[in-house]
């Protein structure tokens, strides 16, 4: 089964408080840096440690302050009663999340405001694995705010040549 979703989030003014300080900490060299605008090194560990919180914060059923990480376009879009009926809705057909690896940040630096980056990221879930991405905006304050996310969950007992194929319609990046 697939299942995506996408929000538009909301302006989060301490969001740089909330950052764990694992912030500062180097991200992994294995993930792939890639687009059209290169970023500082505290960029890349920015928007990693923004994405690990977020999702310890949905992990942890902590809707109301992972909301508070959404653009404003998005929670303009998404009113919270929908946002936590998507979220229960991902983990009712997935389960629980075990394992998430980043394996790419896409930078692009469009026009203002800016500049976005989308994590893309693999990942074991109780019913199969996941895939998906997250793409922030960096406000003008230098804090990331979500503005899409895209989930999907590959069933555990999919063929091997179905797996692949879905994959590659999901876009998954290995």
């Amino acid at each position: 089964m697939r299942f995506a979703l996408a929000l538009c989030l909301l302006p989060a003014a301490a969001l740089l408080a909330c950052l764990p300080p694992a912030a500062a900490q180097p991200i992994d060299p294995a993930i792939r840096i890639l687009g059209n605008w290169q970023p500082a090194a505290a960029d890349n560990q920015a928007v990693v440690a923004v994405t690990q919180r977020y999702f310890t914060l949905v992990d942890g059923g902590h809707y109301q302050e992972a909301y508070t990480l959404l653009d404003g376009s998005l929670t303009q879009m998404l009113p919270y009663a929908d946002y936590v009926a998507s979220a229960r809705h991902v983990l009712a057909d997935g389960g629980a999340a075990r394992l998430r690896a980043i394996t790419s940040i896409d930078w692009e630096k469009g026009t203002p405001p800016g500049p976005y980056a989308a994590l893309h990221y693999t990942g074991r879930a109780a019913s199969g694995q996941l895939c998906g991405e997250l793409a922030w905006r960096r406000d003008a304050n230098g804090a990331y705010l979500l503005v899409r996310e895209q989930i999907h969950i590959i069933p555990a007992d999919t063929p091997p040549k179905a797996t692949i194929a879905m994959k590659a319609e999901f876009g998954c990046l290995n």
